[in-house]
């Protein structure tokens, strides 16, 4: 095993330093050897994968999870194509991802600017 690291009670940890690409495509080839789900955990999310699993949904959801646009587990057949209100909240959470990164950002720039002090010569 390569990013797949040691399971227990059925979900498996992944090595730090792991793509999500290169784990569930591993996931999916050991899922075809063991002819059974293959579920591990990857930056606090747990993902299912079959040996027909699409990878491609599969890290699409994962990236969708990491944004808190999704909830829960992921896998092992995510949908196709996202219905339109999917899309329209995963839009609405974008919207206030950006809010309060424009937020941090101002109060990241505030916080560490010096201030700066005109003196009047005569």
């Amino acid at each position: 095993m390569g990013d797949l690291w040691k399971e227990k009670d059925g979900i498996f940890d992944v090595l730090p330093g792991s793509s999500i690409s290169y784990t569930v495509t591993e996931a999916i080839e050991l899922s075809s050897l063991e002819n059974r789900t293959i579920s591990f955990n990857f930056n606090n999310t747990t993902i299912s994968v079959n040996h027909d699993s699409n990878s491609d949904l599969i890290c699409r959801d994962f990236f969708r999870a990491i944004s808190g646009y999704i909830d829960g587990k992921i896998g092992p057949y995510p949908a196709t194509v996202l219905s339109e209100i999917e899309k329209e909240e995963d839009a609405h959470i974008e919207a206030e991802n950006e809010r309060k990164r424009q937020e941090d950002k101002q109060f990241t720039t505030q916080k560490w600017m010096p201030e700066v002090r005109l003196l009047k010569v005569n």
